[in-house]
């Protein structure tokens, strides 16, 4: 049907009234399903119960400066200094309990009197309530992603350096290491590092102490299987997750990257003073030239680029 100019128009006969009056208007409507799901899992109760056995001290208690930090994050704040922003927002102040929020400096001195020990009262409280979250999955195995983070700071951010950073490469930052549970997306445990180390570096007690938390709040009997890069491939962190009776899982090009690895399995686990066959045949296979090396892998890449798209991975059952 084709319409005709006058049902373009409209006419406007008169001015819209306008009043002024006093109300409490937010643009954070959705905090109130946040503060409903914290509410569900008894935050104040974990941080109360947690937080009793360090001294942090400061005018607030923990439970609130926990959730003004928690709630500038939400509403995109990056600093905080954006809590001048947002402080007189009652939507803001009924997440938090709060009559009058906290400054910035007060947020920043509440900040300097953690420890180490004190730090380690979030880990406890997140390995809570992740565990829980897991416990009621009732998962038949359990997988663990284990790598490294880069988080680009300011240029006087303490213990930040320059390193591995390929969108920001002056820049100095963190590099964190996580525990990120494929199975429901949660990050069980992580540990901050600067900016310049190793992508393994500290690993081996990382892993230690997530196996150990995990036994303790899931019990032995559920399977644990860890994915890593190639980094992470280490004599120590590969002992340990056989000690554990732990799954390891390595990415792989080609079927030779596939080989290669486990010939390197073979060397590092081999007890001292193995036979004499098994000697020979790894002395065989590590004489190959470099140039024959460079070859099969530049072969192997021609094909996968023409067959496959996306890494393989190679299933390293720990042995027990």
């Amino acid at each position: 049907m084709r319409l005709s100019r006058a049902d373009f128009s409209s006419s406007c006969k008169s001015f819209l009234n306008i009043e002024f009056a006093s109300q409490d208007i937010t643009a954070f409507g959705g905090l109130e399903l946040v503060r409903r799901y914290l509410a569900l899992i008894e935050l104040g109760r974990r941080v109360r119960t947690v937080f009793a056995r360090y001294e942090v001290g400061g005018d607030y208690r923990a439970i609130d400066m926990i959730l003004v930090i928690v709630v500038l994050i939400l509403v995109g704040g990056r600093r905080l200094e954006h809590l001048n922003y947002i402080c007189d927002d009652p939507l803001v102040k009924r997440f938090c309990g709060l009559l009058k929020l906290p400054r910035e400096r007060s947020v920043a001195r509440w900040l300097k009197r953690f420890t180490h020990k004190s730090v380690m009262a979030l880990v406890e409280i997140n390995s809570q309530i992740v565990g829980e979250a897991i416990e009621k999955q009732s998962l038949a195995r359990l997988t663990f992603d284990i790598d490294g983070s880069v988080i680009t700071t300011g240029a006087t951010v303490a213990w930040a350096y320059r390193g591995f950073n390929p969108h920001h490469r002056k820049d100095p930052s963190y590099y964190p290491i996580l525990a990120h549970v494929a199975q429901t997306g949660h990050i069980l445990r992580v540990k901050n590092r600067p900016g310049n180390v190793h992508d393994s570096k500290g690993a081996l007690a990382f892993i230690r102490e997530l196996i150990d938390d995990v036994r303790v709040r899931l019990g032995k009997s559920l399977p644990l299987e860890f994915r890593m890069d190639g980094a992470f491939f280490q004599r120590e962190i590969i002992a340990l997750l056989e000690r554990t009776k732990s799954c390891c899982r390595v990415p792989a090009d080609s079927e030779h990257e596939i080989s290669e690895s486990k010939m390197a399995i073979d060397r590092r686990l081999k007890p001292p003073g193995g036979s004499d066959g098994q000697t020979e045949s790894m002395e065989r296979r590590e004489a190959l030239s470099d140039r024959q090396r460079s070859a099969e892998s530049k072969r192997a890449g021609r094909t996968n680029r023409q067959t496959a798209s996306g890494l393989r991975r190679i299933d390293l059952p720990m042995a027990g």
